[in-house]
């Protein structure tokens, strides 16, 4: 099995290896609304952020939008309301398309909301997350998993304020945009506010991997690592990194994959090389010149990709017993640490950064979740309150026999959700006027 994925994998990747194309090809079609739903299929390219992301040849995150059809419209990219909008990015978990929350009745919710005057007119986008491992966390600086702490909320959100309605539909004031998400898309709305001070305004999360490590240092993600190992049968097997299988079809295979691409790469930074082709187009590759590698070969795994020197590997964070890897020459667990929420929080806070002018929501469940996400959530919400944060959070449940976690309950929490972030953007509003 792990053989033929190389060769699946290679040969799938050559294409990501050379691509052709220019640094700025916009839309690869023209917007689609649908004035019904009011669902906007809206297709960039972000080049720089995805040129080199495993298997997207295409730099295309897909995004999608609703948005609120008052009145009888044109073309939303050419609308230009009397009032500029808010926007609110969603963004979804492990294995969530563009298509997910639309799937969950975003466009009922929304438009019920709306009609019952619980919310304010909105626009709200819906990029997918990657599907080849089912995500990156919606983190990385480079490589195979993108750059998406420059693109979420970076130039994503630059090119939906100036592209997605057309010109000045949006207030793009911090206190008229608001981040969210569930399981990894919530960890993804934190760490994209941290490193974009000052762009978000609300934060919601429901249940997501926050706190690495939990409340008592030694939870959190690391409670799975026995189970992914049990998954592919290979707890204590001393070639558990050779046989580990990263075709990408064991779920928590794909959780860890994508998290050590983003946290521990082998490659920990990326430059690619950008070469014009004489017939047009462009040939994308990355030498070892213009790669810095994590010394020692703790944890790695180096049969993702072989495709000559275009190697992206990565670091698993424990070892063959399921214990955390901390190594003199390779502290991979904390590589991952330091992307923990809480880890990464405390940083931002000594920068003089804090969440005084933003307004946080958190759902979380009751019963306990097979991921632990509930209880690295709120670990996380822990954290806030010491630092003096009284974040608004409500605790769901299921019923006997049908416990609540994951999705299960999200149309529901989508309402919740989006009157938050709703109020939010209505009590900025009253404070301009």
């Amino acid at each position: 099995m792990r053989s033929m994925t190389k060769l699946i994998l290679s040969a799938l990747l050559l294409s990501l290896l050379l691509v052709s194309g220019c640094t700025d090809r916009g839309s690869n079609s023209a917007p689609e609304y649908n004035g019904n739903s009011g669902r906007l299929i809206l297709n960039h390219v972000f080049f720089w952020e995805m040129v080199v992301q495993i298997k997207n040849e295409s730099q295309l995150t897909f995004p999608q939008a609703w948005v609120p059809n008052v009145g009888v419209w044109g073309a939303p990219p050419n609308y230009t309301p009397d009032r500029q909008l808010p926007l609110l990015i969603l963004l979804p978990p492990q294995g969530g398309d563009q298509h997910y929350y639309f799937n969950h009745g975003l466009a009922q919710v929304a438009n019920e909301l709306l009609t019952e005057g619980l919310i304010e007119p909105m626009v709200i986008v819906t990029p997918a997350n990657e599907q080849t491992f089912g995500g990156y966390w919606w983190a990385g600086s480079g490589g195979g998993a993108g750059n998406y702490d420059t693109l979420v909320g970076g130039t994503m959100l630059d090119w939906i304020w100036a592209s997605a309605l057309g010109t000045n539909a949006f207030d793009t004031t911090q206190a008229m945009t608001g981040i969210g998400g569930i399981g990894e898309g919530a960890y993804g709305a934190f760490r994209a506010a941290m490193k974009h001070p000052g762009r978000f305004g609300s934060i919601s999360a429901i249940d997501g991997p926050l706190d690495f490590d939990g409340v008592d240092g030694a939870s959190g993600l690391i409670n799975l690592f026995d189970d992914v190992l049990n998954e592919q049968d290979l707890l204590g097997d001393e070639d558990y990194l050779v046989k580990f299988d990263s075709s990408g079809q064991f779920q928590l295979g794909r959780l860890f994959i994508g998290g050590a691409l983003a946290f521990s790469p082998n490659d920990t930074l990326v430059s690619p090389v950008i070469t014009a082709l004489p017939a047009g187009g462009f040939s994308v590759t990355v030498p070892d010149s213009v790669r810095f590698r994590i010394l020692g070969t703790a944890g790695l795994d180096t049969a993702i990709i072989q495709v000559d020197n275009d190697n992206f590997d990565f670091h698993l964070p424990f070892d063959k017993d399921g214990n955390p890897i901390n190594e003199p020459d390779a502290p991979i667990w904390d590589l991952w640490m330091r992307n923990s929420l809480d880890k990464m929080y405390h940083a931002y806070h000594r920068s003089g950064e804090d969440f005084n002018d933003v307004d946080l929501w958190f759902a979380t469940a009751i019963q306990n979740d097979p991921l632990g996400y509930n209880k690295m959530t709120q670990a996380f919400i822990q954290l806030l309150r010491s630092y003096g944060y009284e974040p608004d959070v409500k605790f769901y449940d299921g019923y006997p026999g049908n416990p609540a976690y994951t999705d299960e309950y999200l149309n529901h929490l989508l309402r919740e959700m989006l009157i938050f972030h709703s109020n939010a953007f209505k009590r900025a509003q009253q404070d301009a006027e």
